[in-house]
């Protein structure tokens, strides 16, 4: 009897593999079919709206490391997609940017405007150039969908999620255009990916990919501060009822030492940019101090404890005042 549900165990065994290789196959098929219409929307698409404000910004961030030409969103996205442009070299007013009424500020609306269509480049080259870029990340979600449905409902409902996704029109809209929507998509996505797979298995490795996903997210678009509370929430839920089956480590005293001193070198950059202190400013001073309490050389003796306490409690203050000093000068 246990010979021979060992033999049909073994027999079964390339089943899966071949049904496996079947499956990812599909999932090629789909891919490289939001690949064609992707490559389609982007070449024959016309210009929108706010295709003009980025190619103000974008090209001459990565061609000239200006950030006099960033607007109000974070420089990730908009630099991926212009990337490619490297390689063309069009012309664009470095020096002659228009500029707002009566400053010396740019205006990227009307200068992403002449660099597409007054000093000689092809406009249609360089949004589908950049489109493609967009195209990439939107081909990279669709993977991470697939894998994250094959994770939690198995390999049809993978296949499922991805067949919608491939077919929705506002991918399709959004995946092949020139925009930071789909950028925050897609890393929005992986940084809950990675969250979720940090509270399945804790570790050292496991909270780096996560917090990298989270930075992505937030260098991508202003928006995707929204991360900040929805993640508190999930780490504050998780430490109250973790699942039963899962053991919360505790980190490796190395990996306490590499996020304290980042912390620390990041809580420095930012005193002086207000905006990063009130954004970012609790979030770090609260892992400079829970990384850093655990450290020996704090431990040493009640003053120094003491010290340690009264320097997180005046960056907390700091951030206080940062906030009430914007508030004050915009009101928000």
């Amino acid at each position: 009897m246990t010979d021979n549900r060992s033999i049909s165990i073994a027999a079964s065994a390339p089943c899966r593999g071949i049904k496996e290789r079947y499956f990812g196959l599909v999932a090629v098929l789909l891919l490289l079919a939001l690949l064609a219409q992707g490559v389609y929307s982007a070449w024959t698409l016309g210009q929108t709206v706010d295709e003009t404000y980025y190619n103000g910004s974008g090209y001459p961030i990565v061609r000239y490391n200006d950030y006099k030409f960033l607007g109000e969103h974070p420089p990730l996205t908009i630099a991926l997609g212009a990337f490619p442009l490297l390689f063309l070299q069009p012309r664009f007013p470095i020096q002659d940017y228009v500029r707002l009424p009566g400053t010396d500020a740019v205006d990227i609306a009307r200068t992403g405007d002449l660099f597409l269509y007054k000093l000689g480049n092809d406009p249609q080259i360089i949004l589908f150039l950049e489109r493609c870029m967009v195209l990439c990340l939107t081909l990279i979600l669709g993977f991470g969908i697939f894998r994250f449905g094959r994770d939690i409902y198995g390999p049809w409902g993978a296949l499922l999620a991805l067949f919608l996704f491939v077919f929705m029109p506002d991918v399709i809209g959004n995946g092949s255009i020139y925009m930071t929507d789909m950028g925050l998509t897609v890393f929005f996505f992986f940084a809950i990916y990675a969250l979720k797979r940090f509270f399945d298995s804790p570790s050292d490795s496991r909270a780096v990919i996560a917090g990298a996903a989270c930075g992505l997210a937030f260098m991508s678009k202003i928006s995707g501060l929204i991360l900040v509370p929805i993640g508190a929430v999930l780490f504050i839920a998780y430490r109250r009822c973790p699942p039963p089956e899962v053991v919360l480590p505790e980190p490796a005293p190395g990996f306490q030492r590499v996020v304290f001193a980042g912390a620390a070198f990041l809580i420095a950059n930012a005193v002086g940019e207000k905006l990063a202190m009130v954004f970012f400013g609790p979030l770090l001073i609260l892992a400079f101090y829970i990384t850093g309490r655990g450290l020996p050389w704090f431990d040493f003796n009640r003053i120094t404890r003491l010290l340690f306490r009264g320097l997180v409690i005046a960056g907390a203050v700091l951030c206080m005042v940062y906030s009430l000093r914007l508030k004050k000068k915009y009101g928000v």
